[in-house]
């Protein structure tokens, strides 16, 4: 008898692999999502959409390594929590398994700019894939420094809505 899970994988070009993120549920995680971040459900469904593509990009080259920076980030780990759907989302764009390897704290402020021109590229990647720019409410824009979120991030929070900022 055939295991779901060991059975072979699809071969996907990008827009069926477009198809797979658009017809596949995540309710659930989203609902997650919202109630640990705050995030109102028509954004937490957007950034969830967002997520697969990211996803999606990772799918076509496994070993490239973007750096991501929230709210991506954030839904991805939510994602990875609800392991059943995540390792089915996985085998349904064709691979076994889309690992997260987080950066070592010390790694990261080491190699601030690597990380940079890592999510750059993350960024021009996603517009040659997809033929538009991802959006910036949800994919901002790199800049001179890293984002920053949190109780001390200040005016040039880099989350939405500002985490800190609530004039």
């Amino acid at each position: 008898m055939d295991h779901p899970d060991y059975t072979p994988l699809p071969k996907l070009n990008v827009k069926e692999m477009l198809t797979v993120a658009d017809t596949f549920e995540m309710s659930a995680v989203v609902g997650r999502y919202c109630k640990n971040t705050g995030e109102p459900p028509e954004r937490a469904l957007r950034i969830a959409n967002e997520t697969k593509k990211f996803l999606i990009l990772c799918a076509l080259d496994h070993d490239q390594g973007y750096a991501i920076q929230d709210p991506i980030d954030e839904m991805w780990h939510t994602f990875i929590l609800f392991t059943k759907p995540y390792f089915k989302f996985c085998r349904a764009l064709g691979k076994p398994y889309i690992h997260h390897a987080p950066t070592e704290e010390n790694h990261r402020k080491a190699t601030g700019q690597v990380r940079l021109d890592s999510y750059a590229k993350l960024l021009k990647d996603y517009e040659t894939t997809f033929g538009f720019a991802p959006p910036t409410d949800i994919w901002p824009q790199p800049g001179a420094g890293q984002p920053r979120k949190g109780p001390d991030c200040g005016p040039d929070c880099s989350y939405y809505p500002p985490c800190c900022n609530k004039e």
